[in-house]
């Protein structure tokens, strides 16, 4: 094509041109969707650049849309890279043994009662709101221990707080950062399966057909989360759980972040 011919005729003629070529463009070209040819031509250049050592020592020169599309060759100064991303969130650690649990923790692990099947002591005061199933109990408290030591370890307050909701009272821990308390719930995370009918359901609906039972159950899956407590006035703001990628445990770090920048920003708003 005549006019892939015209356009691959300006570009650079190897890579030292290439790289000359970036640092006059502030370290960025692209070339709209290139026909074949001058792909081919830039490719050279690129591939030159690489291979006859013309890249910069501490820089590394990119190249996205080999195949179709826009070709964008970049040249970044790593060290600058690497001083422009946000420092790591420090991790918080959870033990594999609680051999002095949080005070919270010893409580909580008292009144777990005697179920096998399941943990929830959502209705309990001065305990870990928990609401799961018995084998994760223990990898559970845990997970609480690590924040809430953590963040009386930064100076902030660990409380047990206690609210009406719907004329019930609701249980709750709370992290207090500069007067702001972030409640925190732990739960499993749940799925919805068909409900099974126990003896006493289907002689019930023997006797009257009419009877409504339920269609679903919940049943637990095995993935925790941490966050705050569905229907407070921060259910969206911060939580974590376990995913494919990640566990609970790698995510303590950031919640504790998330807490320390909303309260960071109430303070803001406040000033203003």
């Amino acid at each position: 094509m005549k006019g892939d011919a015209a356009q691959a005729a300006r570009a650079p003629a190897d890579g030292a041109e290439l790289i000359s070529r970036l640092q006059s463009a502030s370290g960025k070209i692209t070339v709209p969707d290139p026909a074949t040819k001058t792909r081919g031509r830039w490719r050279a250049a690129y591939y030159d650049a690489h291979h006859q050592g013309h890249v910069p020592i501490g820089h590394k020169l990119r190249w996205n849309g080999r195949q179709r599309g826009d070709c964008v060759f970049t040249l970044t100064d790593e060290e600058a890279e690497k001083a422009a991303q946000p420092p790591p969130v420090p991790a918080v650690d959870v033990p594999e043994t609680l051999d002095r649990p949080h005070r919270l923790v010893r409580a909580t692990r008292k009144a777990l009662g005697r179920s096998q099947s399941m943990v929830d002591t959502r209705g309990k005061p001065e305990v870990i709101p928990l609401f799961l199933s018995r084998p994760l109990a223990d990898r559970a408290l845990r997970i609480m221990h690590a924040p809430l030591t953590e963040a009386e370890g930064r100076g902030y307050a660990v409380e047990v707080q206690s609210d009406l909701k719907r004329d019930e009272a609701a249980h709750m821990v709370a992290i207090v950062i500069r007067r702001r308390a972030f409640p925190l719930a732990l739960t499993e995370r749940t799925t919805k399966v068909p409900h099974e009918l126990n003896p006493q359901e289907r002689r019930q609906q023997e006797r009257n057909p009419w009877t409504r039972l339920p269609k679903y159950d919940e049943q637990f899956i095995g993935r925790l989360a941490l966050g705050a407590p569905a229907g407070s006035w921060f259910q969206h703001s911060y939580s974590y759980s376990d995913s494919a990628r990640w566990t609970l445990e790698s995510r303590l770090g950031h919640l504790l972040q998330d807490l320390e920048r909303l309260a960071a920003e109430a303070d803001r708003r406040e000033q203003e």
